[in-house]
């Protein structure tokens, strides 16, 4: 009994060790060349509580630790200018710089925002009236491949959006998103 313990200890102990030595060599000698990804950003994604995101990467050699991708995203909220829904389609031009696991994601953007509120008619009905606005973001953090085809990440997010729903005069506003991700 004892012979057989001692056995499956070690046994349990060497496919350990193999598993995480395989790990560390996939990472090392894979250069992870997905070419989509998918993922939902919560909080300072589009400026909304939840977003729904896709990015497209793109690759100017076989071992860049630079690569660069293209996001779009969509996300809607209660209006902060006292209308009903604001609806943002985001865009942005981002970098990963790294290799491995480990990777800064730094971009700049641009998200338009149509705003519906509603209005009163003559005749007591709602009619929603809608107005349009813009914001740009300076992303920057940190993204973490948890596997080879997925990942979480942080970001700093310093956004120049209009001070009112109908004023052009651009103010910051900082925030943080998070996101969780796959690769496609």
């Amino acid at each position: 009994m004892k012979i057989k313990l001692s056995l499956l200890i070690i046994t349990l102990f060497l496919l350990s060790i193999n598993t995480y030595s395989q790990e560390d060599a996939f990472f090392e000698d894979k250069p992870s060349h997905f070419k989509n990804s998918a993922f939902i950003g919560a909080l300072g994604n589009v400026e909304s509580l939840l977003s729904i995101n896709y990015e497209r990467f793109f690759y100017f050699s076989k071992n860049d630790w630079i690569k660069y991708y293209f996001r779009t995203g969509f996300g809607f909220n209660e209006n902060e200018y006292g209308g009903s829904h604001n609806y943002k389609l985001a865009f942005e031009l981002n970098s990963l710089i790294g290799k491995r696991r480990h990777f800064l994601d730094a971009g700049l953007g641009y998200t338009p925002v149509l705003n519906m509120r509603e209005s009163q008619s003559y005749h007591t009905k709602n009619i929603n009236k809608g107005y349009f606005y813009y914001f740009y973001t300076i992303r920057m953090g940190y993204r973490f491949h948890v596997t080879d085809n997925s990942y979480f990440g942080i970001s700093y997010l310093l956004t120049y959006r209009p001070d009112s729903a109908f004023n052009s005069n651009l103010i910051p506003v900082s925030s943080f998103g998070f996101r969780f991700g796959m690769y496609f």
